[in-house]
Parts: structure tokens; C-alpha cells; sequence
């Protein structure tokens, strides 16, 4: 119910199965539709409250998915297909870890981030993914969030 349509349009699209030429093309477009795939890219789901924040700015960024489940946020300053332990992450390497912790009794975690006052990060591209732990939950799987970008700006 949180899942906003940048994030519909970004899962499905990511989970594709694709056609024809390599990657995105005007016969197949994206590929033909995993809906059960993609739905699962959106149980648990990563959101900037600034997708456009500026050097010296603050802002929030939430996670969303099932109550009391733990969660490993990571972040990349690039988007490809990076293995992990648990599955692959639509984040290129090197990724970071930006924060592990659990999901409140609501089902939801705000880490507060504030940008440094540095000139050098105007335009910088930063994406964010977050893997959630429910492999003991309602659906007993590694959840895999679609990516969230975030582009500095002056």
C-alpha cells in the first residue's frame, strides 16, 4: 500500500523476463511481465523523503515491510547486478553497508541522513536498496527492494 508509482513502474520493469535483443528495446520494451516477481519487490520497499537533497540537507529515509524483521540497507554509486549471500541486489559494485536494523512493531524504520556542506557531491547519483530478513515471516523469503535514487543537487 506504500509503494508509489516510480516504485510499480521500477519493479516491474526490473524483474522482466527479457525478449529479444539484450535490455530495453522497442519491439519487447522491458520484457514480458513477472507479476508474482515483481509484487515481491514491493513488500518491502525503500523511500527518501528529498529524492533530490542538497549538500548541507537533511532528510529521512524510510523502510517499509513486515513488523519486527531485520533489514541491511545498502548503497551504491551505481545501479548493475551484484551478487549477495541471500540473492542478487540491482546495486553496482562496490556497495556499502548503510545501516542494518530491524523494522519496528508498526513495520517501519526512518534513518535520518544529513549531507556534508561539500561543493564535490553536487550531482553525484547515490542508490539506495534494502534486502529485508522474512525468511521466518508470512513469506518465508529474502525480500529485495526496488532501488531508490537520490541525486544531489546545490
Amino acid at each position: 500500500p506504500l509503494a508509489q508509482p516510480r516504485h510499480v513502474a521500477q519493479a516491474l520493469m526490473r524483474t522482466a523476463e527479457d525478449l529479444g535483443a539484450p535490455g530495453k528495446d522497442n519491439q519487447f520494451g522491458a520484457g514480458k511481465v513477472q507479476v508474482l516477481d515483481a509484487a515481491m519487490r514491493l513488500f518491502h520497499l525503500v523511500t527518501a523523503s528529498d529524492q533530490t537533497p542538497s549538500i548541507g540537507s537533511s532528510f529521512n529515509i524510510a523502510f517499509d515491510g513486515e513488523a519486527g524483521d531485520f533489514y541491511a540497507a545498502l548503497w551504491s554509486l551505481g545501479q548493475g547486478e551484484s551478487p549477495t549471500p541471500v540473492g542478487s541486489i540491482d546495486l553496482a559494485t562496490p556497495f556499502w553497508i548503510l545501516n542494518v536494523s530491524a523494522l519496528d512493531g508498526t513495520g517501519h524504520d526512518d534513518m535520518p541522513i544529513t549531507l556534508p556542506n561539500d561543493p564535490g557531491l553536487i550531482g553525484t547519483e547515490v542508490f539506495v536498496q534494502s534486502i529485508e530478513d522474512n525468511s521466518g515471516g508470512t513469506l518465508g523469503a529474502y525480500l529485495f527492494s526496488v532501488v531508490e535514487n537520490l541525486k544531489v543537487k546545490p
